[in-house]
């Protein structure tokens, strides 16, 4: 996954995670109430490297739209925050 910074500078942070083929299938529920300890993992590490504080919000959007590229078949996502 990329993150991309404003609109000035663009960096790339990786967080990458290994599914199996029913995540592939599904992937929003990898991150699901099921599996909350993933998620968390992503927000901690998220905030770790983003200059900004990083809200909930902005957590679950960024989920939603991975989510969404993993569905289609991405193997990556680029996310402006």
């Amino acid at each position: 996954m990329a993150v991309l910074g404003d609109s000035q500078q663009s960096v790339i942070y990786d967080y990458p995670i290994k599914l199996t083929e029913f995540y592939e299938d599904n992937p929003q529920r990898f991150f699901n109430d099921f599996n909350s300890q993933e998620k968390q993992n992503f927000a901690t590490q998220l905030q770790a490297i983003v200059p900004k504080e990083v809200e909930i919000f902005e957590v679950e959007k960024i989920l939603r739209i991975w989510c969404d590229d993993i569905s289609l078949g991405y193997r990556n996502t680029s996310i402006k925050i």
